[in-house]
């Protein structure tokens, strides 16, 4: 991850991946309001995208919410958000339609 007005560079691990943006664990997080360009790999992929600190805790991480995702990123991220997805579905026979279930995805 690159702050894009500084230039300061770190490298963090990442949690809570969405459409719309990600957590970044790290103990030296950048300002709430930052503008970055970020790269994310997993399974021999990059997803790569900009956007903005929307929230910082010392010590702790940061939020980022994307304002733009590379074209070439968008297929990537919903491959990744699939297969997240799906690991979390529970083992289980198919439901009948009459039965509703409410599904919980993290």
């Amino acid at each position: 991850m690159t702050a894009l007005d500084t230039g300061a560079h770190l490298a963090a691990h990442t949690e809570d991946l969405s459409l719309f943006g990600c957590f970044v664990e790290t103990t030296t997080p950048f300002a709430e309001g930052t503008k970055v360009g970020l790269r994310i790999s997993h399974g021999g992929e990059i997803f790569a995208a900009e956007g903005g600190v929307v929230f910082s805790r010392d010590g702790a991480g940061m939020g980022i919410l994307f304002t733009l995702i590379e074209p070439s990123s968008t297929s990537i991220l919903d491959d990744w958000l699939t297969e997240a997805a799906e690991s979390s579905m529970p083992d289980e026979p198919p439901l009948s339609s009459s039965v509703q279930r409410g599904l919980k995805f993290n």
